[in-house]
This record gives structure tokens, sequence and C-alpha cells, in this order.
């Protein structure tokens, strides 16, 4: 198991998650942190919890950007909320992670780096998992991983689904939550959603 502590409420270990932090990093996060710590196979990994969502969201300007796609959005109109789902993702997909995180991601994806299992001489990619609808992204080093959050960032943030359950007061709480995990064998991972 992994023994790596974070400083702050960014990152969390699945080591060290407990129901506590359930505010935090969602209920998947919790469970998949109770599977890992029982060691049932899920491998090493973090969560990065809402508030990098939260903070992403907000040192780019892209909540506001996203209310004035959805607020006044015929969710009854298939076509619109996917033209609205698109314009989303873009703005998303535009958008890069700013302070601190990125040295703390670096720094958690560094931990794994280390602590990486060799299979025939090939070191073991980096899974970057979505626990709002299992996106699931590949990373061979630090830059493909802060893309992949990106990515997963915009998946979850831009789908149709998402969109069609915001309102004007539950928009700033709809935050997806990541797991980044060693990819050992991805039939072997049991994560619960």
């Amino acid at each position: 198991m992994l023994d790596e502590k974070s400083d702050g409420d960014s990152v969390k270990w699945l080591s060290e998650i407990t129901g506590a932090d359930e505010r935090s990093v969602g209920v998947e996060g919790v469970n998949i942190a109770k599977l890992y710590q029982k060691k049932i196979l899920v491998p090493p990994g973090f969560v990065l919890s809402k508030e990098v969502c939260m903070n992403f969201k907000k040192d780019n300007g892209i909540e506001p950007r996203i209310k004035a796609q959805i607020m006044h959005l015929d969710k009854n109109n298939e076509k619109n909320v996917i033209s609205s789902a698109e314009k989303i993702k873009e703005i998303v997909e535009s958008s890069v992670f700013k302070g601190s995180i990125i040295q703390e991601i670096d720094e958690a994806y560094g931990f794994l780096d280390t602590s990486s299992v060799y299979s025939n001489n090939k070191k073991l990619k980096v899974s970057v998992k979505s626990l709002i609808g299992g996106k699931n992204v590949e990373a061979e080093d630090k830059n493909s991983l802060i893309r992949g959050i990106v990515q997963i960032y915009s998946e979850a943030i831009g789908s149709v689904e998402w969109i069609k359950s915001c309102n004007e007061k539950n928009i700033e709480e709809s935050l997806p939550v990541i797991a980044v995990y060693k990819s050992v064998n991805e039939n072997a991972c049991a994560f619960v959603y």
C-alpha cells in the first residue's frame, strides 16, 4: 500500500481516504479507497478532490461561460443540448491548470511513477478515470497526465447528462472527481460507481 500523505485537500491518496472525506472526494472516491485499503484489485493511486475542479473552473473563468450556455437552454431540445455540450467541451479543453495544483499533481504522479511495477521491460501506464461516468484516459508522462485530467473534466462537464441535470442552484456543486492510478490490468480494476 502507498503510504504517501498529501499536504492539502487537492490530492488524496487511496491509502488515506476515509468516510469523512466524502464531501471532498465523493462517494465513489471513498468506495474506491475502501476497496484499495482492503487490497481488493484496486491499483495504487490518488483522487483529485472536487476542490481541484472548482479551482480549475474559477481560475479559467469557466463557470460564467458554462452558465451562459445552459441557463436558458431548452433541455428538451436534444439538438441544442448537444450543441451546448460541444461548446462547453471546447471551453474546458482550452483551459489550463494554474497555481500550485500543477506541482501537487506532478509530485503525486512522480510518486506513482517511482513506485511503478515493470513488466516485460516496459513501465506500466498511469490511468486517469472519472468517477462520474467512468471515462478513462492513459498518461505516459506528467504532461499527458495534466492533458488527460483536462480531457476528463471536459467530458464530464460537457456531457449531455450533466447539462440536463444542472440548474442554477446546483451548477457550482456538480463537480467531477477524478482518480489517478497505475494501470496494471484494466480488467482487474474493481471500481464501483
